[in-house]
């Protein structure tokens, strides 16, 4: 969340990373039912889903491409942009 906050999260930020959590959790269960890994008879419904995780996995790889935080440009840009790519082959595949 761009390095603002050193240490211990104040009570608003660790609400907005608990809702972090719920929501790249579904986002990997989607992605994991769209790649086959389980439940192979939703892998279909899922296309739609899978474009709103490219959304998000692109907001989120540009976010940490223009955070002000160095650490997190040199370490989350690069892996943001993998998982970007990965979503995009589950995608097309």
């Amino acid at each position: 969340m761009g390095g603002k906050y050193k240490g211990k999260y104040p009570p608003k930020m660790r609400v907005v990373s608990f809702i972090n959590i719920l929501v790249l959790s579904f986002l990997m269960i989607t992605v994991l039912i769209r790649a086959g890994v389980f439940y192979p008879e939703y892998q279909a419904k899922t296309l739609v889903t899978m474009w709103f995780v490219a959304g998000f996995t692109w907001l989120s790889t540009v976010m940490n491409w223009i955070t002000p935080s160095r650490i997190e440009r040199k370490i989350w840009g690069p892996v943001t942009t993998i998982q970007l790519i990965c979503v995009m082959i589950i995608i097309f595949s």
